[in-house]
């Protein structure tokens, strides 16, 4: 080995070419970077103390004229004066070196003392910057006990994550001076890079794998390897920083230089023992796995921002590395001609120009610009240029040059008809989206057919010339071409069932609700025929994208980009369609084509909340015959109610609470699981009036909210009012309850005339209207404001998939897995409307202990906006139930005041029950006017972890009680220190121990952690 060079600071520098200090230099992607910079002719001066640099890394460099290496440590002060430097690049540590505490002192002090020392010197010489940082900076963790575990109880963890606070430190840092000294300074984070002159003694899991080979050892994992990991070939990183650097535009940027397709240390062990020439066995061994930061959309808009992505695909990566510790010469790393026809000495940005509202440095007049060695190679070249020939054309000339452009129109005219053709297409997807959006039927089954007829074209073409792709080096970036136009064909063709999908519903509902005769068969046929076709290509179109992963790189129009926008909504219209699907094959059942129905409609009004929704005050009889709306009538509550002989036993909670004696229609709906309470209301109403009817459908006041947002304001002629879904809540309790007494007709005129009115509204909507309605619809099952329960089996059985009977939901066991089901419902038992007024959230904390048992504990928080106790305002007096799995065991309860320094209230009473199958805790609580509260329940369950192969899951079922309101959720998971979540849904914070997801109630959410030790 050479010996190394101590040079003097004291250094004379060449003003033809530009000034580059690269810290950490003798490091694994330092020394790449000098090797690049020396073949673009650049100065280098070259830092480092050896800490982690190596002298092999630039031994080739050390004799080069335009290379300096100075030994020092950038923590400490330089002795002399310094060069004027046009470009400082700080990879000074730059990597996570693990197993060793003096690194990670090391690691800290140079991203903080080393950094600002070199911000210093940059913003004194007017220099450009660039900080390579990690893109784990975020994922770092502390403890809150211990400063001896501070970043982690392994080594393992302490070296990687002081690391990443280190950077993070740094990244700071960076910031300040760009936004108070105007440093021209940009950020690349990196991680997970390997190729030659990477340290396979590093201790991190990809150098551990090469060390391993290199050692003709087993390929060891820690875990199961299935962790993510975005590995990025050095020659792609160097490349990336020359971009970042160099052109213009990148200061006072962050870009993230990592690959971003990302695979697990299993298969890159595998994909490793294939290139490999070695008979090496993968051993999976216990230890802690460091977690690794997901990349997000943001990290890729920077790579397209700076227009980079890796050349350098994993297996030609892990080839070429395994080539370098097998003792080949190592090739120097092909820098991009982008970056090195920018590369000169660096030059003030104008005056007037500002970064981050700071302005920039201005020019020193009087100042001799300096020419860059680019400058010089041009001046040079001037020597040489050609002198200028006179010639006549010839006959021969003019032949040849026409049969040239001939050539170029024949080769040229597939690549224009191919250009025109899918800009074409394009154009008319994006007005098929504009045509659904506004409810446009005709137009959306236009411009579908245009677009179809305008994408097969363009495929067309582009398989007539698919022997002109070859030769051009194009096949590759033809077929993906080929699926994209493909794709947007099936887009189209969707599109064009979907509006006659449409059409059909449409013409079938209209004729339904005014009894008009139709072909409800055909209609209905042609719904569902169009329905399974749209379900067959959406089937196609997910398979595409599932094969062609990068279809989003075809830049033509952008279309590749444009038709993977159009289609992240798959999986959403895909649910959206199977539904519908589900439902039109039952959809002749429900309107009676073969016979009559009549349906019992329960108005609840969820201003007073009940079990399934709400207190019932009225209720319509909804009969269809052949496929016709027959017959929709309205009734008060209290008309049926009175009618009742003889004297029913309420439950005994309805009965101490409540203070009603005997029971009735109005108070049926007592039982949370809607098919049962639906049978007990054909009951009383069999009871009360002598009336059968085929099932039982539950409206919430809620509901009629959404279905107004959809079709708008109703005119009541005959109350003189204009009702919305702002003031409805205040117009219902003003003409339907107030005042209202027992044999009063109020209530049913008001509604039966809202009822009247509605249908009529439906019947002169819109296509845009029908559309909205239909979501409407849709929204209000899925969010329990509608609920059914239908005699008819098979499709009681299709509204049970969908969960929108209102039935508990039971949980499956599986293997290995945990399930949990949680139901809270609550009763108003004050006989007003205060929860109309009521603020409600929820937050939950699930512990998981050593020995895989856990316990939790629920808290509610109330507040009670009620103006005054004036009616339909008032106390909130609820009849508080928990619905849980019959392995929990109650512990506490406590109430709180949050108006009275958190005063404790009496603790209250527990009402323990089972019913349908469950465990049953029940509670009496009020909160008064302007007051607040805070219910917790403390409970422990029997419920234990079952493990299998180091793996479990657990998941907890929140069920949404009807007619309640999308109430925020807070649900904390800890666990011990020996569990390692490993999946988790939905997105979640994670801090040590701990997971913490937010949700909105809207519909059943399902929390889920698979967990791995």
């Amino acid at each position: 080995m050479k010996k190394i060079k101590k040079t003097s600071l004291e250094i004379k520098t060449d003003f033809s070419s530009p000034n580059v200090l690269v810290a950490g230099g003798a490091g694994f992607v330092g020394s790449h970077l000098c090797q690049v910079l020396f073949e673009q002719g650049c100065k280098i001066f070259c830092i480092d103390n050896w800490t982690t640099g190596r002298k092999e890394n630039i031994e080739s460099l050390l004799d080069a004229p335009n290379f300096t290496f100075l030994e020092h440590d950038i923590n400490k002060s330089f002795a002399q004066s310094l060069p004027k430097f046009d470009y400082i690049f700080h990879l000074a540590g730059m990597e996570a070196y693990l197993n060793n505490s003096q690194l990670n002192l090391e690691s800290l002090l140079v991203n903080a003392k080393g950094t600002e020392r070199l911000l210093k010197l940059a913003a004194k010489q007017k220099s450009k910057f660039l900080l390579a940082s990690s893109h784990q900076v975020y994922s770092g963790i502390v403890s809150k006990t211990s400063l001896e575990d501070y970043f982690g109880a392994s080594a393992t963890a302490m070296g990687t994550f002081s690391h990443h606070e280190a950077k993070r430190f740094a990244e700071a840092l960076v910031t300040l001076f760009v936004k108070n000294q105007a440093v021209d300074a940009r950020i690349v984070r990196l991680n997970h890079i390997y190729g030659p002159h990477m340290d396979i003694n590093a201790g991190n899991e990809i150098s551990r794998l090469f060390k391993n080979y290199k050692e003709n050892k087993n390929l060891v994992l820690v875990g199961e390897g299935l962790q993510n990991f975005y590995p990025t070939y050095v020659a792609d990183v160097v490349n990336g920083m020359m971009q970042a650097m160099f052109l213009q535009g990148t200061q006072g940027r962050i870009f993230t230089l990592v690959n971003s397709e990302a695979t697990t240390l299993l298969n890159l062990a595998y994909v490793l023992r294939k290139i490999s020439k070695k008979n090496l066995e993968i051993e999976f061994i216990a230890g802690e796995a460091i977690p690794t930061t997901a990349l997000d959309k943001d990290a890729f808009q920077t790579q397209k921002t700076l227009g980079w992505q890796p050349m350098i695909s994993l297996e030609e990566g892990i080839k070429k590395t395994l080539g370098w510790l097998d003792g080949e010469t190592v090739q120097a790393v092909q820098s991009i001609k982008a970056a090195a026809t920018t590369i000169k000495p660096a030059q003030p940005a104008p005056a007037g120009v500002s970064l981050d509202g700071v302005p920039t440095r201005q020019k020193p007049t009087g100042t001799k610009p300096k020419k860059s060695f680019f400058q010089h190679f041009n001046q040079l070249k001037c020597c040489f240029r050609r002198p200028k020939l006179k010639f006549k054309w010839s006959s021969r000339a003019v032949s040849v040059l026409i049969i040239s452009l001939l050539l170029i129109i024949l080769l040229s005219a597939p690549f224009l008809f191919l250009a025109f053709y899918s800009y074409r297409g394009v154009r008319e997807l994006n007005k098929i989206q504009t045509a659904l959006s506004q409810g446009d039927l005709v137009a959306l089954i236009n411009q579908s057919q245009k677009a179809e007829v305008s994408l097969d074209q363009a495929k067309k073409v582009l398989q007539n010339f698919s022997w002109l792709t070859q030769p051009l080096g194009l096949a590759a970036g033809s077929r993906r071409l080929e699926i994209i136009l493909d794709i947007g064909g099936e887009l189209a063709f969707i599109g064009r069932q979907a509006g006659q999908t449409a059409e059909a519903a449409s013409n079938l509902v209209s004729h339904s609700l005014v009894a008009e005769p139709a072909n409800y068969e055909d209609l209905i046929s042609s719904m569902n025929g169009a329905l399974e076709l749209i379900e067959q290509h959406l089937g196609l179109i997910q398979s595409s994208l599932w094969a062609y992963p990068n279809l989003s790189k075809v830049e033509l129009f952008n279309l590749g980009e444009k038709i993977i926008l159009l289609s992240n909504s798959l999986p959403k219209a895909k649910t959206a369609v199977v539904q519908a699907i589900s439902i039109g094959k039952v959809t002749d059942r429900l309107i009676a084509l073969d016979g009559k129905k009549t349906y019992l409609v329960v108005f609840q009004n969820n201003a007073e909340l009940r079990p399934t929704g709400g207190f019932i005050g009225s209720f319509g009889l909804l009969t269809f015959e052949k496929g016709r709306l027959l017959d929709f009538i309205v009734e008060d509550v209290y008309a049926a109610d009175g009618q009742l002989k003889g004297h029913v036993e309420p439950p005994a909670a309805l009965k101490k609470y409540l203070g009603q004696a005997s029971w009735y229609l109005r108070d049926a709906n007592w039982s949370p699981d809607f098919p049962t309470t639906a049978k007990q209301i054909e009951w009383f109403l069999k009871k009360e009036i002598g009336r059968e009817v085929d099932g039982v459908i539950g409206i919430n006041l809620n509901a009629v909210q959404l279905l107004l947002e959809a079709i708008g304001p109703i005119e009541l002629v005959d109350y003189g009012e204009k009702i919305t879904a702002q003031n409805l809540f205040e117009k219902a309790e003003y003409h339907a309850e107030i005042d209202f007494f027992p044999g009063s007709t109020q209530k049913k005129d008001f509604l039966g005339s809202l009822a009247v009115q509605l249908f009529e509204a439906l019947n002169n909507s819109t296509n845009e209207e029908w559309l909205k309605l239909a979501q409407a619809i849709k929204l209000a099952f899925g969010q329990k404001e509608i609920l059914l329960s239908l005699h008819d089996s098979g499709a009681q059985k299709v509204f049970d998939s969908l969960g929108w009977s209102g039935a508990i939901r039971q949980a499956s066991p599986i293997a290995n897995s945990l399930k949990q089901h949680l139901l809270i419902v609550e009763a108003n038992v004050g006989i007003n409307k205060a929860n109309y007024f009521l603020d409600r959230s929820i937050d939950g904390t699930v512990i998981f202990q050593k020995d895989n048992s856990l316990s939790q504990q629920l808290v509610l928080t109330y507040k009670n906006r009620s103006p005054s106790q004036s009616w339909p305002a008032g106390d909130y007096k609820t009849y508080l139930r928990f619905y849980l799995p019959s392995g929990f065991q109650f512990e506490d309860a406590s109430l709180i005041s949050l108006d009275d320094s958190q005063k404790e209230l009496d603790q209250p009473t527990v009402d323990e029950i089972s019913e349908l199958d469950r465990k049953v805790l029940g509670f009496y609580l009020e909160i008064p006017v302007g007051e607040s509260r805070q219910f917790s329940l403390k409970l422990k369950s029997d419920d234990k972890l079952v493990w299998q192969q180091k793996l479990s899951n657990y998941s907890l079922y929140l069920q949404k009680q009807s007619g309640t309101q999308a109430d925020p959720i807070h649900l904390t998971i800890e666990y011990p220190s020996f569990f390692r979540p490993i999946k988790i849904v939905p997105q979640a914070k994670m801090s040590e121990g701990k997971i913490e997801f937010q949700a909105e109630f809207e519909t059943d959410k399902i929390f889920s952690v698979d967990f791995a030790r």
